[in-house]
This record gives C-alpha cells, sequence and structure tokens, in this order.
C-alpha cells in the first residue's frame, strides 16, 4: 500500500447530551446499539402508563445515520399506537 486508512468505528463520545451518561443508561436507555439496550427500550415502552410521557433527543451532528431517531421514534409511535 502507499497509504492505509483504518477506521475503528463509531462509538459514543461520553456526556455529549445534557444529562445523559453510562451510569444513567439503564433508567434512560439510548438503544442504538442493538441488544439489550433496544430490549430494554421496548420492554419500558410496552409497560409506560396510558397517557404516559416518551421523549426522545437525536445526537448532536455529525452522526452516522441522520433518517435513525426519526425511523426509531417512528417505531415508537407504532408501538404506542397498538
Amino acid at each position: 500500500y502507499d497509504r492505509l486508512v483504518l477506521s475503528p468505528g463509531i462509538d459514543f463520545i461520553e456526556d455529549s447530551v445534557p444529562g445523559w451518561s453510562q451510569a444513567a443508561q439503564n433508567a434512560m436507555p439510548h438503544a442504538y446499539k442493538a441488544g439489550s439496550q433496544t430490549e430494554l427500550l421496548k420492554a419500558q415502552v410496552m409497560n409506560m402508563r396510558e397517557g404516559g410521557v416518551f421523549a426522545m433527543i437525536a445526537p448532536p451532528n455529525p452522526y452516522r445515520c441522520p433518517p435513525g431517531p426519526y425511523e426509531r421514534v417512528s417505531m415508537v409511535a407504532h408501538l404506542l399506537k397498538q
């Protein structure tokens, strides 16, 4: 190679969203990584009381998938509608 570019991938920037931290992720799951976080978010949405409040914040730019938060909130709306 003349040049080799390696990308380590993406990850979260600690404390980039005010009020959210790694310690708070079980109370307020980000669910941007598949697995236990998405399962926890679905369980919390399914167990919301009637008239409960769901709030979501999109990460600051730049981020990997701009339509991602809007797709996620649409899926949550679909679950709540059912």
